[in-house]
């Protein structure tokens, strides 16, 4: 996947080389891989991309959101999601979606701020709205643990499986804080995630996968991102999607992933994984 900025300028790295004693440096178009077969870490995790080692990581913008860049044309609600393909499966669709290389890569490794691109295109395009989408599995507790059956396998007794959630509710507290600066103030967030579990037969994990298992049904599933209508207590919940205000404070996300207290946490999984 060829990695681009907004205006559509390729990024460029170079790769230095010695040949009988001369130094060469030459230049490569960035590009970043999707793998055809995800590799398992050790921690359990997946890792879907491939990406350039020591060069920096950038948000992927489809050409459908370059083009409303550049005609300046109002987005009244923006979708920030991990996933570049995510992103472009979204924009064939007709959403506004962002797509970052991993839930943590909000920030611009050398000034620490949100991604410049990201943040001049909330200001051209007169963003009123931004949902950080995560995947439908955020509440699920580390994979590696359990069997098919959902039945803890042997060893892993004593492993912590406060981390897996937090590490998720703490990709939503650094979106919270990238979009504190004034200039976002007026902008409602949201954090959101596909109701995976209860989509059967699919149990689709991502916006794409989600698209994909409902062909026909596209209008229907933006529709449902964006609708602010149904809510139940302090949650927006319809038949996709679920999604928290976290404008002000991200609290209700923490007790939404059962962290405010042992006996929420434990309550919650020891139903989700008997």
């Amino acid at each position: 996947i060829l990695v681009y900025n907004l205006d559509r300028t390729v990024i460029k790295y170079s790769v230095k080389k010695e040949k009988k004693g001369i130094a060469d440096e030459k230049e490569h178009l960035l590009r970043v891989t999707r793998l055809a077969t995800p590799i398992v870490n050790a921690d359990g995790s997946t890792r879907k991309y491939e990406y350039k080692k020591g060069v920096p990581t950038y948000p992927f913008f489809p050409p459908m959101l370059c083009d409303k860049f550049e005609k300046q044309e109002q987005i009244k609600t923006l979708i920030i999601t991990e996933g570049y393909k995510k992103a472009f499966k979204a924009a064939m669709h007709g959403m506004d979606v962002v797509g970052l290389g991993s839930i943590t890569h909000f920030r611009d490794k050398e000034t620490g701020k949100l991604h410049s691109d990201i943040a001049k295109l909330i200001k051209t395009c007169k963003v009123e709205r931004i949902i950080f989408l995560q995947d439908g599995d955020c509440l699920n507790l580390t994979g590696k643990l359990f069997n098919q059956n959902k039945e803890l396998v042997d060893g892993f007794e004593n492993v912590d499986l406060y981390k897996r959630p937090n590490s998720f509710y703490a990709a939503v507290n650094t979106f919270a804080d990238v979009f504190s600066e004034t200039q976002f103030e007026p902008i409602k967030k949201y954090f959101a995630h596909p109701l995976s579990d209860i989509l059967a037969p699919h149990y689709p994990k991502g916006l794409d996968d989600l698209l994909t298992a409902y062909p026909g049904k596209e209008e229907e599933i933006n529709n449902q991102l964006l609708d602010f209508n149904t809510k139940s207590g302090r949650i927006f919940q319809n038949q996709y999607f679920a999604k928290i205000d976290v404008t002000s404070s991200t609290y209700d996300v923490k007790k939404y992933f059962r962290l405010g207290n042992v006996d929420d946490f434990y309550n919650f999984y020891i139903e989700k994984y008997p």
